[in-house]
């Protein structure tokens, strides 16, 4: 799924109280587990606007962002012009399909973030985007994403949504209406985005979530075996309430 053009444009008005510092210092904490303090070169699969590799940035790596999305892109471009010139060096955005991208380059550490895999809706998308991250890691390196745990989502089935919200003299409604298709652990979701009353955006999302038993024998068979995984930001045990799980796996 590549967000369209005039959904991009209000996504980080939607997610801007989104504590994105909190987030990469998260992931800085748990690759560093596998490969050090740093600093690490980092591919990050589903970059979106680019506000958490901005953060990593700050923690001393040097990242590749990678999005499908031209649209997201271009914000993430913004915010790379703006920073510094030695700083620029160190980030890069580059467009690509999780399921297919090849740099030809290998990594510390592939992050993807925001359930980006849960965007992996068929079984051959999600197999070929861990491919994709295996690829671009050499043995020992560390893969990091979160994703919708299936049995939060079984206990509390997503519901239709509003949101508003005001930035610069705009007024943004979003609404979300999601189809639950429990056979094939999937939700279609659409969202339909309104600017000062007047319609923006519409969009399909299909999202998929995980079960712990299928995530590992889907990661072993990419050679990539799970450390660890918890509760996203907190690392505690899942549980039915918790609905964004983080896994922390090794290239084998």
């Amino acid at each position: 799924m590549s967000f369209g053009q005039y959904y991009a444009r209000s996504y980080d008005a939607f997610y801007r109280t989104k504590d994105y510092a909190v987030e990469a210092q998260f992931v800085h904490d748990r690759i560093g587990r596998i490969c050090g303090g740093g600093p690490l070169r980092i591919l990050d699969i589903g970059c979106g606007t680019g506000l958490h590799d901005i953060e990593l940035l700050k923690a001393g790596h040097d990242v590749t962002g990678v999005d499908m999305s031209p649209a997201m892109l271009a914000h993430a471009e913004e915010r790379w012009i703006a920073l510094p010139a030695p700083d620029r060096e160190h980030l890069r955005f580059v467009q690509g399909d999780a399921r297919t991208l090849r740099t030809s380059q290998t990594y510390d550490a592939v992050i993807s973030l925001f359930h980006v895999m849960s965007y992996m809706a068929g079984d051959g998308d999600f197999t070929a985007a861990l491919k994709t991250a295996r690829a671009h890691l050499a043995p020992g390196g560390a893969f990091l994403f979160d994703f919708w745990y299936g049995p939060a989502v079984m206990a509390d089935p997503p519901q239709a949504r509003e949101r508003v919200v005001e930035e610069e003299g705009r007024r943004i409604r979003r609404t979300t209406t999601p189809y639950w298709d429990r056979d094939k652990d999937r939700v279609r979701i659409l969202f339909h985005v309104e600017e000062d009353g007047k319609t923006t955006a519409s969009e399909e999302h299909v999202m998929r979530y995980f079960f712990a038993d299928g995530l590992a024998t889907a990661l072993l068979a990419a050679g990539l075996e799970i450390v660890e995984s918890g509760e996203w930001l907190t690392g505690a045990t899942p549980h039915e309430k918790t609905f964004g799980v983080y896994v922390l796996a090794r290239a084998t």
